[in-house]
């Protein structure tokens, strides 16, 4: 998963023989050994912003209350953000056969703002073992779904590392609740990209807390996955800057889906006030929150294909977070020059976002004219004739499907991976997942294996990614820079080879991020 120096703090910690404690100063967290290992301490739940509720709703978050009276905190309160799925999502994945993905049956409550910390018991117990590295994971699920939990079992990861890490996973605000915008949004005071600055607030959390558990806060790496991802690609893109946050990022996936304009916000404003029956931001900051919940999940669920109705937008606001879209932020220059990368994506990363009952030329422009609301039509018919031309050699339906699958992978990910390696050629590592079928989210169960399971076929190769992954965090990794050449490690049931980018590729993406 931006601008504060180290912040050191006189916190004090005790070690009880199973069930050890952390003093934050504002809270008592008392461990447990996570079921999945007796050699780490799992310090689960931890407030790292205060609950975003009444007039904190549709605000940037605010540092935890003191709750030291409530007494030792085991971990055992905590949910999720409220939570929504787009129907044509769930449609893709049952159409794909894909299984990693699935609803949480979990709790969910607007007072979701927590994180995991996972420490090894030598580095939480021996004072004489320098500071751990740490490793910070940013969630993905198209900011409407997902938690700190979901898909991600660290262990297999950790293991796999020469030296001690410890495991950060974070939560943050989804949908309406983190992802409003419009102008009459924030005339009325609201604060768009809050979910972003809840990402932000984690982080800082990490930077002041982090030592009582051993952990390094010079020495931190913020890994994401899809939305989780290109959450980074926000950060590191900002006025604000990733400076003092973190020093190290991978980024698996990094989607960005096209910024929507003004109109297109202003619209998804008045559709969830007209859901929750309210008329003004202030009535929403008074709503049930079961009530917002049913209007985020309806919204939701209506997204049309390969949208999901909320994500980052472009601020104007006098501290402005999101200035531009990170693609031409990086192309422009505006950017952390000293951090370090790896970054991933997979080889059919658009299957997963194309209607299959998309088949003729006509009703392609139509989804993009729909898809791209913002975009001048002179602008997407030069797309669908010089960056997606038609192919006249193959039957329409298929030549159709080809160009969808194309623009889909390019345009909501794949540059996005590239746009960060052209960046920074020198100081990025690139890698390619190829194991077929090779759909968005598939190395996941790679990055985090741990035992054999259906979703990993190929298991010498994914402990050879978790080695790869490990060895950067710990500051040295055998994977290649991305170079001059534009080379990326492809990664196959065939094994690990070096492949240099298709050049049409490298031009398409150079014109994504001039209009994206």
């Amino acid at each position: 998963m931006v601008f504060l120096q180290l912040l050191a703090i006189c916190s004090t910690f005790s070690v009880l023989s199973a069930s050890p404690t952390v003093d934050l100063g504002y809270a008592i967290h008392q461990a447990s050994a996570p079921n999945f290992s007796s050699t780490y301490y799992n310090f689960s739940n931890i407030r790292y912003a205060a609950p975003p509720l009444g007039l904190l709703r549709f605000s940037e978050p605010q540092p935890p209350l003191n709750n030291r009276s409530a007494g030792i905190q085991d971990g055992s309160y905590g949910k999720v953000c409220p939570q929504g799925y787009p129907l044509w999502m769930e449609t893709a994945l049952e159409t794909n056969n894909v299984t990693y993905y699935t609803s949480p049956d979990l709790p969910e409550s607007e007072d979701c703002l927590f994180l995991d910390v996972i420490v090894p018991r030598q580095v939480f117990e021996d004072p004489h073992i320098p500071a751990a590295r740490v490793l910070v994971w940013i969630h993905g699920g198209g900011y409407v779904n997902g938690d700190k939990n979901s898909l991600t079992n660290p262990i297999g990861l950790l293991q796999r590392s020469a030296t001690p890490t410890v495991f950060v996973s974070l939560q943050y605000r989804l949908g309406a609740f983190g992802f409003l915008a419009s102008s009459d949004f924030i005339s009325q005071g609201g604060v768009p990209n809050a979910g972003l600055l809840d990402q932000r607030a984690a982080l800082q959390w990490v930077q002041k807390y982090i030592n009582v558990f051993g952990g390094d806060p010079c020495k931190v790496t913020v890994m994401g996955q899809s939305m989780g991802a290109g959450s980074i690609m926000h950060h590191i893109t900002s006025p604000d800057s990733s400076r003092g946050l973190f020093n190290q990022a991978i980024l698996q996936s990094p989607a960005i889906v096209p910024i929507p304009g003004q109109n297109e916000q202003d619209d998804t404003f008045r559709a969830f006030l007209a859901y929750a029956n309210a008329t003004s931001l202030a009535e929403l900051r008074d709503s049930p929150s079961d009530v917002l919940a049913g209007a985020n999940a309806q919204l939701i669920s209506e997204a049309m294909c390969a949208s999901y109705a909320f994500g980052p937008t472009v601020d104007n606001t006098s501290r402005s977070y999101v200035p531009d879209t990170p693609s031409r932020r990086l192309l422009d220059g505006h950017y952390d020059h000293d951090l370090k990368f790896i970054v991933g994506y997979n080889s059919h990363e658009g299957t997963l976002f194309v209607n299959p009952n998309t088949t003729s030329a006509a009703a392609m422009r139509v989804y993009m004219l729909q898809y791209l609301p913002y975009l001048p039509t002179a602008t997407v018919d030069f797309m669908l004739s010089n960056i997606y031309p038609p192919n006249s050699s193959l039957p329409e339906s298929e030549d159709t499907q080809r160009r969808l699958l194309l623009f889909a992978s390019e345009g909501f990910i794949t540059c996005n991976a590239l746009d960060v390696a052209r960046a920074l050629p020198g100081r990025t590592a690139a890698y390619e997942f190829g194991v077929l079928p090779a759909f968005h989210g598939q190395d996941i169960a790679y990055t985090f294996y741990t035992s054999p399971n259906q979703n990993v076929e190929n298991e010498t190769l994914a402990m050879e990614l978790q080695a790869d992954l490990m060895g950067f965090v710990k500051g040295d990794t055998d994977m290649p820079t991305f170079g001059p050449n534009g080379e990326v490690l492809l990664l196959d049931d065939e094994g690990a080879r070096l492949e240099q980018v298709d050049n049409g590729r490298l031009e398409r993406c150079h014109w994504w991020a001039e209009n994206f």
